[in-house]
Formats: C-alpha cells, structure tokens, sequence
C-alpha cells in the first residue's frame, strides 16, 4: 500500500502541474492498463457475478487490493476481464468524475489493432508480436477472426520462439504461410528478432495505424513503437447517442 499512496501522490502532481491532462473539459477520457494477467470471455458465456472466477483462473485469487474490471473488445463477441489497483482506480474514477472514464485492458487495443491489419491482408493468417520488457503478447488473425491472443513472461530469445512456435503448432498453423509484424520494444538488432525471423520467413516491423493522422512530432518516433498506443483510439467502444 505505500508504495501505492506514492503513486498516487505522483500522478496528483503531475495532473496538478500539466497543461492539460487534468482539465475537466474532455468529452471522453480512455484509460488503459497494461497487466500481467487478463481472461477472454465470450459474449454467450459471460456473466457479471462470475467475472472474478473467470480472471482467478488466470492468475490466481485476487488480492484485497484488486478491482475487478471489464470491457468488451470491439471487434469481437467477448469480454476482457482484468484487475487494476483499487486505489488507483478510484483516484481516476475521483479525477474524472464528469466524463466516467473507460477503462481498457492493452490487449483490447492490441486485438484491435491486428484485426484491422487483417482487414487488409485479406483471407491471410496474421501474427502481431507486441515487445515490452520481459513479456511478449502474441495475437493471431485470419479472415478478420481473432484466434488467439496471450501475454508470456520470458528470460530468453530461445523461450519466446519456443512460446511461439508451440503456439502456432498447437493451432496447427504452418510458419511459411503466415505474415508476422513486430510491435513495441524492439529492433531490428536485437536477438529476439534475430532468433525470431529464422523460423518466421515473412516477418515485418509494423507502421503507424491507417487512417490514423499525426503531427510532424511524430516522425523521427519508430513507427513500431507505439502500436498498443495508438490503437486505443480504435479499440474504444462507441459512445451511445
């Protein structure tokens, strides 16, 4: 818990000293967290009492400290049920009380993001590699369908392909026909791209989203960098009229 009130007492003044990020005048605030742990529930199986379940499956039981959250993923019939820190989410629900902020999970923004590149790939199966860290999340599409989606913790290159390739086995999913893009923490000089692209020959780092326009400040960024990023603009539920 300390070490939370500091994170707390951080971000109050940094909203207190920003131009912008603590007015009151937005018409939308989207928040997005990135944890270790996440469950996919389809639509037809979902229930509100039993969101705790689904995600303790995952991770084990949450802690007091946890809040339970969820949000539908866009583009597909399922639910993404996640925990974030109580007293964080309850500083930000405080914050932005006039604009009931939404809360989403990374991977909706990932899922979205693989799923419109799909759009232009046509009938072809796609896998996006989201570097950060430690961890890896692999997404994988074909003709606009997700089918699969996770986050893995590894040490080694050898234990992401490793994690890859089992993956795409377990799929029955053949490597050469697969087009892959790399997102996030990486560069073309690092071993998790040179291990990687020995068993992935069509193997890509992403662009900037389509349709997503940016100022010059953007242009001496990666275009890979900030794929989860940029994607939550699209992954952000409609707001109803």
């Amino acid at each position: 818990m300390p070490n939370e009130k500091k994170q707390i007492s951080w971000l109050g003044r940094l909203f207190q000293e920003h131009p912008f990020l603590g007015t009151q005048l937005w018409k939308r605030v989207v928040i997005c967290f990135n944890t270790p742990a996440f469950a996919l529930v389809p639509n037809d199986y979902f229930r509100k009492e039993y969101a705790k379940s689904y995600l303790e499956l995952v991770q084990g039981k949450l802690a007091d400290t946890d809040q339970l959250t969820h949000q539908q993923v866009k583009r597909i019939e399922a639910r993404n049920v996640f925990a974030v820190e109580k007293i964080l989410w309850e500083w930000l629900l405080n914050t932005y009380t006039p604009q009931l902020p939404v809360f989403l999970h990374q991977t909706n923004a990932l899922i979205e993001g693989t799923l419109r590149l799909s759009m232009l790939g046509k009938n072809a199966t796609l896998i996006t590699f989201h570097f950060e860290d430690n961890f890896v999340t692999i997404t994988i599409t074909t003709s606009e369908h997700l089918l699969f989606c996770n986050k893995f913790g590894y040490n080694t290159s050898a234990d992401m392909v490793y994690f890859t390739m089992f993956v795409l086995d377990s799929l029955q999913l053949i490597p050469e026909n697969i087009q892959g893009y790399l997102y996030g923490e990486i560069t073309p000089y690092s071993d998790d791209y040179q291990l990687l692209q020995k068993f992935l020959p069509h193997l890509y780092f992403g662009k900037n989203p389509l349709k997503l326009i940016l100022g010059t400040a953007f242009e001496d960024l990666p275009e890979h960098r900030y794929f989860s990023l940029y994607n939550i603009f699209f992954a952000t539920p409609t707001l109803s009229k």
